[in-house]
Formats: C-alpha cells, structure tokens, sequence
C-alpha cells in the first residue's frame, strides 16, 4: 500500500541541498517515490511531502536520509508522519 511522508525537516534550504547532493551520489534509490516536494516554511524550515508505493521503500530512503543527516551534522527532523495514502489523483 502507498504512504505519505510528510516531515518537518529543522534544515534550512542550503542545508537541504548538502542532504540532497550526499544522497544523489550515496546510492540511496527513489525508485519507488511517486512524488516529491520540499516546500520552505514561514521559518525559513523545509517542509517535505513524499509519497512512496510502500512503507518499506520509504523506511529504507528515510534511514539514507538520516544516514546523510547525521554525517553533515544536521538537526533531527521536528517531527514526520508516515499515513497511509486513501487516494492519489
């Protein structure tokens, strides 16, 4: 079944990019993501809403991202949700 991820990052858009760039050449597949948006909060915060055809894929990105994270020094994220997607127009 697909699910949404809808996190709160605690990263700034430049620290964003340094996540992105580490994960684009560290392997980690997006094969299964459907959608991607990284949106900049009132704070300034990235927002990111993905949506994934199972919650293993989207389990397996996440640790790649908490992997690239931890290695550039960045904040854990305020909060993240994984809900199982009713619809996807």
């Amino acid at each position: 079944m697909a699910v949404c991820r809808i996190v709160e990052t605690n990263a700034t858009p430049e620290q964003y990019d340094s996540i992105f760039e580490k994960l684009s050449t560290s392997g980690a597949t997006t094969a299964s993501r459907t959608l991607h948006i990284a949106a900049v909060g009132e704070d300034g915060k990235i927002r990111v809403i993905e949506v994934w055809d199972s919650r293993s894929d989207s389990e397996a990105f996440g640790e790649a991202v908490r992997t690239a994270r931890e290695d550039l020094g960045i904040a854990e994220p305020a909060s993240m949700s994984l809900l199982e997607v009713h619809n996807q127009a």
